[in-house]
């Protein structure tokens, strides 16, 4: 059953990082080329599930480790659960705060479907929010400190703020709140899974 779950864990987290990436690709496609076909978005997500499972299913041929099995401190392709233990206790609230992180970030496929198109400079934008939080929480679960976490933090935040500037008035409340409390969260656990780190490595 452990097994089980640390797999669905990992293929959700890559599920979910790749269709942000999938999502940016078929904005600047809309942006450029005009609107996309409504049912765009289900062999989009077909695809991105195809991908994540055949890396799962053969990940131990890849050099690279995925987002997932970063989270989950796995080091050895052959088997998902010899993780390396940073924390104190358990890692299930922090889990599940990366889980919803990355399913807020996963549906921009869901807007393309609808016709919304990135411009250039907004598919920079997404990018750079995506590549920005990809290196924070890589670097947090391998060596915990106040510095990924900082800059995990600050960049929900900042996204929080020019993101909603693109919504509607009735949106614009919503989508600021949503990553104030996302980058809260971070924050809250962050730190408490820093001492929880610190805590560990003394034993």
């Amino acid at each position: 059953m452990k097994k089980a779950f640390a797999h669905i864990f990992v293929f959700l987290v890559n599920f979910y990082t790749l269709s942000l990436v999938a999502g940016i690709g078929a904005g600047l496609y809309v942006g450029t080329n005009g609107p996309l076909p409504y049912w765009i978005a289900v062999p989009l997500l077909i695809g991105v599930a195809v991908l994540c499972g055949t890396y799962q299913w053969q990940r131990q041929v890849f050099a690279f480790r995925s987002i997932g099995e970063i989270v989950v401190g796995n080091f050895n392709k052959q088997s998902l659960l010899h993780q390396q233990k940073l924390f104190s206790f358990s890692r299930i609230p922090l889990f599940l705060l990366v889980l919803v992180t990355v399913v807020i970030n996963g549906n921009l496929v869901d807007g393309v479907s609808e016709g919304k198109a990135l411009s250039t400079a907004a598919g920079v934008f997404w990018l750079s929010f995506f590549f920005v939080v990809y290196y924070a929480i890589s670097q947090f679960f391998t060596k915990p400190n106040i510095l990924p976490l900082s800059l995990l933090v600050l960049t929900f935040l900042l996204f929080g703020s020019v993101a909603s500037a693109d919504a509607t008035d009735q949106a614009h409340q919503g989508v600021f709140m949503l990553y104030q409390g996302l980058g809260g969260a971070w924050l809250v656990l962050g730190v408490l899974y820093i001492w929880s780190a610190k805590r560990h490595a003394k034993t």
